[in-house]
């Protein structure tokens, strides 16, 4: 269990995560946390809470352990609704880069503020993931269904102080702690209502321009499974009660994370953090690559050919089309 620290400042109790480099949520994590959050409801001196991380990352990263073959996403999400369901309100301070779970479990707090340089996103989808922690019922509810399909099926991030409306509660423009903190004693003393997130409206508002938004998205062709589920659980954050959108994305995170292209992905990205490892291990240097080649015409080929075109530029060889081949006509067949 990694414990973050605790400390209760004017009633509010301020739990830190702290596991560098990047305070990811692991596990070990979430159950240290999930362990402070309930200290903090049986505290009679603490009144109200405070999410915020050490140096110069709120959360951000993903688990290893969750890109195994057999991972899971039930550590973050009942990290999330135990957030949510706080007896006491919550408040994420996001001092630096928010992402995946990290910003999912924001996503849960009663209120967010935010440095202005903090970067936030959900680049699960470049795993061949969609969010597992609740993001695709919390954000279309915040945000819409447009800005939350953006924000989901891009993988992008944005800077809190260009953050689309919903976000992010309040920029601070001092200390983010501070800040956050007298956002947390206002929604304790009643002076600002404590939203319910599972309960609110506001992104749902518009259904006829939600209708819109899911069937447009719907029309993008792409060869990872995940894309098509993000759409459809967004969609069912408009149809279906908040608990049963949650059940349908935990079922659509397994089913991708079991799909030849996820497994593709997650090997890159693991065989990635082992040759950073090495390097800082070994005292072995590396240049950029001048050349990246794939070699196969399966649809895990074509998946890795296609996000090397979305984050740069690739050449193609004849192999490769035979391989973007094999997944139109998959998808067409679909």
């Amino acid at each position: 269990m990694d414990l973050p620290d605790y400390r209760i400042v004017s009633k509010v109790a301020v739990i830190t995560l702290d596991r560098p480099p990047g305070n990811a949520v692991t596990a070990a994590m979430a159950a240290g946390l999930s362990a402070q959050l309930r200290r903090a409801a049986e505290d009679p001196l603490v009144g109200s809470i405070v999410l915020t991380g050490a140096g110069a990352a709120f959360s951000a990263g993903i688990d290893l352990a969750v890109m195994s073959d057999d991972g899971s996403c039930d550590d973050a999400a009942e990290l999330a609704r135990r957030i949510e369901t706080s007896s006491k309100p919550v408040v994420a301070a996001i001092n630096g880069a928010a992402s995946g779970p990290g910003l999912e479990i924001a996503l849960a707090a009663h209120g967010r503020v935010a440095a202005p340089h903090a970067m936030l996103g959900l680049p699960q989808i470049g795993f061949g993931l969609p969010p597992g922690a609740g993001a695709t019922q919390r954000l279309p509810r915040l945000l819409g269904s447009g800005p939350a399909l953006d924000l989901m099926m891009s993988g992008r991030a944005v800077q809190a102080r260009a953050a689309p409306p919903g976000l992010i509660d309040a920029l601070a423009e001092g200390d983010v702690v501070e800040t956050g903190i007298g956002l947390a004693r206002a929604l304790a003393k009643g002076r600002i209502p404590v939203p319910d997130i599972s309960e609110t409206a506001r992104g749902l508002s518009d259904p006829q321009r939600f209708v819109a938004d899911v069937a447009m998205a719907r029309q993008r062709n792409s060869p990872i499974p995940a894309q098509g589920r993000i759409v459809d659980c967004v969609e069912a954050a408009l149809l279906l009660p908040f608990e049963a959108g949650l059940a349908m994305e935990r079922a659509a995170w397994l089913d991708c994370r079991d799909s030849d292209e996820s497994r593709a992905l997650r090997r890159l990205a693991r065989s990635e953090a082992e040759a950073g490892r090495f390097e800082a291990g070994y005292g072995v240097t590396s240049s950029a690559p001048g050349s990246v080649g794939i070699v196969g015409g399966t649809i895990a080929a074509a998946v890795l050919v296609t996000a090397g075109l979305m984050v740069g530029q690739l050449s193609l060889s004849a192999v490769v089309f035979v391989a973007l081949g094999l997944v139109i006509t998959t998808q067409v067949a679909s």
